[in-house]
Formats: structure tokens, sequence, C-alpha cells
């Protein structure tokens, strides 16, 4: 996600295939630490919702890490 010339943060992910239809499969996602709790989190979720939507997608998969507890505000 640029925003301003800047790399604010990104979603990496790709389609698979899983039981009957296809969805996407986030293998890695981050926002850079000053910039969370601003909303880009949110925004790159929407748009890969976006996308799936447009795709005609089953949905998509993200793991999490329980013991990253830098998520917690």
């Amino acid at each position: 996600m640029l925003v301003d010339n800047e790399v604010k943060g990104a979603v990496l992910c790709r389609e698979k295939t899983w039981w009957n239809n296809n969805e996407i499969f986030v293998e890695e996602m981050f926002v850079s630490p000053e910039q969370q709790w601003k909303g880009y989190g949110t925004a790159l979720l929407k748009a890969a919702e976006s996308y799936i939507k447009e795709k005609g997608l089953a949905g998509f998969t993200l793991f999490t890490n329980r013991y990253n507890r830098s998520f917690i505000h």
C-alpha cells in the first residue's frame, strides 16, 4: 500500500484451489510499526475482499501468530 509515495504495508497472497472453489491464501501481511492503528491493515484486507468478490472466489485464509503480541493495543 503506497500513500504519499511511501510503503505503509502490504499483503502477499496467492489463489489456491480448496475443495470445490478457489480462495486467496494470505502468505504474509504487514503494516510498518509506525503506521499501525491508522486503518491500513483494514484497507489491505478490504482490497483482498474486493478481489475475492470480483473473481467469485470462496474467501480467504489468513493464519496468525498467537505469540505475536504487537497487535494488542
